[in-house]
């Protein structure tokens, strides 16, 4: 592993639970967002009882974390946020899952020159 994968400049955190049909679609669109920033994304499986890591994809810059029973969203996110490297860490959650998505998120206007 590179100094780059070992520290990189940004750790996304996403705890999931039973979001089977939803993960792909938001793995797809941080992975566009993230495009040209060194970066990591943290998912955090908080015990899911469906398919949810069958439909993770594994990359050099995923990494994914798993609890064996439901501990709850806050117990995720600590997990992430306390296994995360970057130098800045954010994260995501699919409770309102259209607004957080990067691709459906409003941009702001350019400033007018």
């Amino acid at each position: 592993m590179s100094a780059a994968q070992t520290h990189p400049a940004v750790s996304v955190v996403v705890p999931l639970y039973n979001e089977a049909e939803n993960v792909p679609i938001l793995q797809n669109e941080l992975t566009d967002a993230l495009k040209g920033i060194d970066h990591e994304i943290i998912f955090v499986d908080d015990g899911s009882t469906d398919a949810t890591l069958s439909r993770l994809t594994t990359t050099p810059q995923v990494r994914v974390l798993r609890f064996e029973k439901n501990a709850g969203q806050s117990a995720a996110l600590y997990a992430g946020a306390t296994a995360a490297r970057g130098a800045f860490v954010s994260r995501r959650t699919l409770d309102k899952a259209p607004l957080f998505m990067p691709a459906r998120r409003p941009r702001a206007a350019p400033p007018s020159s």
